[in-house]
């Protein structure tokens, strides 16, 4: 079967977008089905390390030695972090069929089964069509209802300023000829995108303060 194109995905994608008080039908089972041997492995953001971390009350990096795996991008050279599995395919935050932070599990795993995406100016929401969990569909609730459970907008600063310090660690990567220079900026942007939180600040905060370590550190980076 040919993939969709990127245009005719997001036609898709856009045919099942929902506004908040649009409606939905859906009961988790707690069957776990979503925490195993899944077809793309759950992406973390920084944000979503420190809030591991912090219900796990350990650093961000324990969370990235013990839980995840750590790749640098195809494009971006950026690292990549997402769920380490374990050898029977399982999510290594699994514990007896249940998440160890349910409570401050990625937002990936809040939403599922809706999908998120970012237009520019606001995150949008849809109904997966395909290749999903249908639950028991016996519940009907708004969209805003099932982001609320998981306070999922109370995410939407730190979402943002990810993806602003994303966006411009590529950009400002691609110009570095040097190898050894990139290898430091390389390591540099890993520790202020995944490491470097203090667990007493908020999240934002963090980032707030790891952004300005870059932009001080390396001469015209800037996040806009």
């Amino acid at each position: 079967m040919n993939r969709k194109s990127d245009e005719e995905l997001l036609k898709e994608i856009q045919k099942h977008t929902l506004g908040m008080e649009d409606k939905f039908s859906f009961e988790c089972k707690q069957c776990g089905d979503c925490c195993r041997k899944r077809s793309q492995p759950v992406l973390l953001t920084g944000y979503d390390v420190y809030n591991i971390a912090k219900n796990l009350n350990v650093g961000t990096a324990e969370v990235l030695m013990k839980y995840c795996n750590i790749i640098p991008g195809d494009t971006s050279g950026l690292p990549v972090v997402y769920l380490r599995e374990r050898p029977d395919g399982s999510c290594s935050l699994l514990r007896k069929g249940l998440c160890t932070v349910q409570h401050n599990k990625p937002v990936v795993c809040r939403i599922f089964p809706i999908g998120r995406y970012y237009d520019g100016k606001e995150h949008r929401y849809f109904t997966q069509w395909q290749g999903s969990c249908v639950g028991t569909g016996q519940r009907e609730l708004t969209l805003k209802e099932w982001l609320d459970a998981f306070r999922v907008q109370e995410l939407d600063e730190a979402s943002e300023l990810w993806g602003k310090f994303i966006i411009a660690a590529s950009l400002y990567g691609q110009k570095i000829k040097v190898k050894e220079k990139y290898a430091e900026y390389f390591r540099d942007v890993g520790m202020a995108l995944y490491v470097w939180y203090d667990m007493q600040l908020s999240v934002e905060d963090n980032m707030k303060r790891n952004i300005k370590k870059i932009e001080d550190k390396y001469k015209g980076f800037k996040v806009q």
